[in-house]
């Protein structure tokens, strides 16, 4: 754990970062958190990283992630935490709240781009899974990489549409005493990720 070196960041409850689809916390390829673990810890904040499935379901997930936060508490001490989720680390925090009866360990809640009332580019790489679409195929194979070797995936997209989280979120509801919050970003022409901003162009013209 690194020596604080401010206390900016101190909270009262640890901080617990969930990831989204795709990637796990301890990924060769990828450093899903980047500098945001190691930043947060300099300046006073107890972080600890959720290390559940990358492409397991969203009830399954929740119960990873549940697990992972009970252990947080036991070598802490504390009573609660803060969860901070990204994408569909966001839905399974919600179900984890809602469905598994944690909403007394859980202060708040922060989703970031989380697609809580579901994401059009589900519905169109699945409707497109079969096609050749240059710019579809590029896309999918950003969003599903390893679609290959695992064969859940398009079943978990199915979990992403707008139909299956209209019918989510009449059944998993906000849990009284947690704090919610849920942030989003924009990306424009100035964006210098060119498959980032084909992904947005795509989306602004279905949502």
């Amino acid at each position: 754990m690194q020596q604080a070196i401010t206390e900016e960041c101190k909270t009262k409850y640890p901080v617990l970062l969930v990831h989204g689809l795709g990637f796990e916390d301890n990924s060769i390829f990828y450093d899903y958190w980047g500098t945001i673990p190691g930043a947060l810890r300099e300046r006073g904040c107890k972080v600890f990283l959720s290390g559940h499935p990358a492409f397991a379901s969203h009830e399954d997930n929740a119960m990873f992630i549940k697990n992972r936060l009970l252990d947080i508490l036991k070598e802490t001490g504390c009573e609660k935490v803060n969860i901070v989720a990204h994408s569909k680390g966001g839905i399974e925090s919600r179900y984890m709240i809602s469905k598994l009866d944690m909403g007394k360990h859980v202060a708040s809640l922060t989703t970031l781009s989380t697609p809580h009332h579901g994401s059009s580019m589900s519905n169109l790489i699945l409707e497109n899974q079969h096609n050749f679409n240059p710019l579809m195929f590029m896309n999918s194979m950003m969003t599903y990489s390893f679609s290959m070797l695992n064969p859940t995936l398009f079943k978990i997209g199915k979990t992403l549409t707008p139909e299956y989280m209209k019918n989510f979120n009449e059944d998993v509801k906000d849990v009284k005493g947690v704090y919610y919050r849920s942030f989003t970003g924009k990306i424009d022409n100035t964006y210098p990720k060119t498959m980032w901003r084909n992904l947005n162009e795509i989306m602004n013209m279905h949502e």
